[in-house]
């Protein structure tokens, strides 16, 4: 298995194309080398871990509270610090750290251990010798203080050092005793302490006996249990079980064991406490372990659960992407759980996908920013915190408050932050069975096929298309749908709002619009170049207002003008003709700039073939037609972002190989590329930001899905009919559609959704119909 971090550039890449700011042309900032290490079975809940390489090897990023914290002591919170926002605290004691045990006891907050920042000292100051990023997490010294806060009385206590670094590490509240797992970042072996609140003394505990070690603790009915393993364990093929504490004996009794959900292989495992037991899930199964007995559940619809949960009965389990399912123990199904429809809350940074605050105080659980009360099935708004791009600290939660103290810029690194929760707000969003599609509100279009479907950022748009005049389609030989006898030019469209399940008409397009058409969305704007060369033109969803735009350089006429269109940050590239350059527009300013000749170094075999491009967020990757041996293939350029920040313009030192086939590229949440085959049957290959290979996709179990190819839905892309999840390489097969098979319907993604229009059925006439899947 290839390791993407075995060289530093290499690594360097990966980690910045994850994570360093948009705007560069300056070095990739060096690495702190502990940040690069494989997370262990318990690096989970305290490290959000971003997938950078060809073997998903994992970059660690620290983020909040360890997510298996157990079921705390029930919160009763005295005298809230008030109303409106986040209120500063009384300063915290203990100097600047991140990743801390930070979890509710009875009746106050608690942070212990924790990592400093080896990028700035304690003031807030970047080191002068700037082996970290300053503002992004990088583990440094682990930390042995703590300190707890009264929210009652806003007051602050010292408490005694720990024995050793606690680091990340992980804690349950027992009774009077917090327990405590310790994640160092040096090499000293994890132990498992015991601190006593009334005390304020540390002890060590036993780790098991028979050669096992605890990788992680939960609590229920007031006792204390763990996950062992082999001390010697490698990571993988390592036998699980639970253990539990007997205080009387002080030492640890086998609980729980033979269940292959149990069996860990170096992939995350989310165990979370119920009532009478416990929930395990892995990437492939789970179980249920209460009354004394083992009861399968459904497997996770995803892979690599990042942690679970349990409110009553009712199990929550969380995606690497952040995206949350539930499960009621009395009738095992898996739902869908909508995320918040005021979008993401003050929990997450300014990189969404690596700073997110992570806790559970026995009924909210963190959301994309927004807390989520699964039983009563409300949202919590959680307003911004002050400095939301230093998010990376410590946050716990008591049932009524949030309390978080992180990480920020010079002058206010040791500062936390209390939060009274207000009224929550109900889902506006019904629970779905995973993978069912269900029916929107009335659309206001008639029924048509070659609809233009898009995502605008805030509503999908369906504009354009064919209408049979008798209602009769059919299905063509090469797979597309068209009407049977009549048709005419479909020149309305509607925007649709996944949140709210309203439909809007909007303004008329003074142009003919058909799917595939050239365009390219950035914010809540589409620009387009109709096939029917009739200029370039953007609509805007503000305003529903059409506009016409100056054309690109070489026109957009007769075949011998612009032929493609790509949002690349905020700017546009058009591709021309194989024999023309492109050009690329800046829509603030309303100008063309044509690339120079000789910007790409591929000699152009000279066919109608043209060239295809795709920006990850980072780089763009230019493929050129080429012949080979085989046949047909393509030749790949890297370049990376200008010095603007925003063209990719720079020539990349990364060598594609060059592939076969013509194929059409599209880029998931991940920055991952993934190319779309013709369909010639050409093997789709995909390639992760930063790396240099290709890598194979493998066929799904089962082809023929109702997916369109090249939908983008967050991580998952659209192949074979089916979702494929590049970064764990999983295959997903939606339901089929209630119509029909899906062929030739108009279909658009969002980064949680899929919407699907007008599907032939099986009578041969287009479904007035749409419908939702959330993916």
């Amino acid at each position: 298995m290839p390791d993407e971090f075995t060289d530093q550039s290499r690594a360097e890449r990966a980690f910045a194309d994850l994570f360093a700011d948009r705007a560069t042309g300056e070095e990739f900032p060096p690495l702190d080398p502990a940040s690069l290490t494989k997370p262990s079975h318990r690096g989970w809940p305290t490290w959000l871990v971003a997938v950078a390489a060809v073997a998903a090897v994992a970059v660690v990023v620290a983020v909040a509270v360890p997510l298996w914290n157990g079921r705390p002591v029930s919160a009763s919170p005295a005298a809230p610090s008030g109303s409106g926002g986040w209120q500063q605290t009384a300063p915290i004691p203990i100097g600047q750290r991140y990743g801390a045990v930070s979890l509710w006891a009875e009746d106050a907050f608690y942070l212990l251990g924790g990592n400093a920042h080896c990028g700035l000292d304690d003031q807030g100051n970047p080191r002068p010798e700037g082996i970290c990023r300053s503002s992004l997490p990088s583990r440094g010294e682990s930390r042995a203080d703590a300190a707890r806060y009264d929210p009652a009385t806003d007051s602050w206590t010292k408490l005694a050092d720990a024995p050793v670094g606690i680091g990340a590490g992980q804690g349950v509240v027992v009774g009077e005793a917090i327990y405590v797992i310790t994640e160092p970042l040096d090499a000293e072996a994890p132990l498992l302490l015991r601190y006593d609140r009334a005390a304020d003394t540390w002890a060590e505990l036993p780790q098991p006996a028979d050669r096992r070690k605890v990788q992680q603790l939960l609590t229920w009915g007031g006792e204390l249990y763990a996950a062992t393993v082999p001390a010697d364990c490698a990571e993988y093929e390592c036998a699980e079980i639970v253990h539990a504490w007997d205080a009387a004996t002080h030492s640890w009794r086998e609980y729980a064991s033979g269940h292959p959900a149990l069996y860990y292989s170096g992939n995350a495992t989310a165990l979370a406490a119920t009532g009478d037991g416990f929930v395990v899930l892995t990437g492939t199964g789970a179980a249920a372990f209460t009354a004394g007995a083992w009861r399968d559940l459904p497997a996770v619809p995803f892979q690599y659960p990042v942690a679970a949960y349990t409110v009553g009965e009712v199990v929550v389990a969380i995606s690497v992407a952040g995206q949350a399912y539930s499960l009621d123990l009395a009738d095992p199904v898996w739902l869908r759980r909508p995320p918040p429809t005021t979008g993401e809350g003050g929990l997450l940074g300014a990189d969404s996908f690596t700073s997110s605050a992570h806790f559970f105080d026995g009924t909210h659980l963190v959301i994309r920013g927004q807390l989520l009360d699964p039983i009563a099935g409300t949202w919590t708004d959680v307003p911004t915190l002050p400095n939301p791009e230093w998010s990376f600290g410590s946050f716990a939660g008591n049932g009524s408050q949030v309390l978080a103290c992180y990480v920020g810029p010079a002058g206010s690194m040791n500062n936390c932050y209390l939060l009274d929760l207000g009224e929550p707000t109900h889902l506006e969003q019904p629970l779905t069975a995973v993978d069912q599609w269900v029916e929107t509100s009335a659309s206001p279009l008639a029924a048509r096929t070659l609809a233009l479907t898009a995502w605008l950022g805030d509503e999908f748009l369906v504009v354009g298309g064919w209408r049979c005049d008798d209602g009769a389609a059919e299905l063509h030989p090469e797979g597309s749908v068209g009407c049977s006898n009549r048709q005419s030019m479909a020149t309305d469209g509607a925007a649709y709002d996944p949140g709210t399940d309203q439909w809007r008409t909007i303004a008329t397009p003074p142009i003919e619009l058909v799917a595939g058409d050239s365009t390219a969305v950035i914010g809540q704007t589409l620009y387009a170049i109709p096939g029917t060369a009739e200029g370039f033109w953007a609509y805007d969803a503000a305003t529903d207002a059409w506009r016409e735009l100056p054309p690109p350089p070489g026109g957009t006429h007769g075949g011998a003008g612009a032929t493609g269109l790509l949002a690349n940050g905020d700017v546009l590239l058009a591709l021309g003709e194989p024999d023309q350059s492109d050009a690329w527009y800046d829509p603030a300013t309303g100008t063309w700039t044509e690339l120079p000749a000789g910007t790409y170094p591929n000699d152009i075999y000279p066919n109608e073939a043209r060239r295809t491009a795709a920006f990850t967020g980072k780089e763009l990757l230019i493929g050129e037609p080429t012949l080979g041996s085989g046949g047909p293939a393509r030749t790949w350029s890297v370049f990376d972002l200008d010095h603007d920040g925003r063209l990719a313009t720079l020539r990349s030192t990364i060598t594609l190989a060059p592939t076969v086939g013509v194929a059409h590229p599209v880029v998931n949440r991940s920055a991952t590329t993934v190319l779309i085959p013709s369909p010639d049957g050409t093997a789709s290959v995909f390639r992760t930001g930063g790396a240099e290979e290709w890598i194979p996709i493998p066929d799904p179990e089962t082809d023929g899905g109702p997916l369109s190819p090249g939908l983008v839905s967050g991580d998952q892309v659209s192949l074979h009919g089916n979702l494929f999840d590049p970064e764990t390489r999983s295959w997903r097969q939606p339901a089929a559609l209630p119509d029909g098979p899906g062929v030739g319907a108009a279909q658009a993604a969002n980064p949680d959704t899929i919407l699907s229009c007008f599907t032939l059925t099986t009578s041969n006439e287009l479904g007035s119909q749409c419908y939702l899947l959330r993916s």
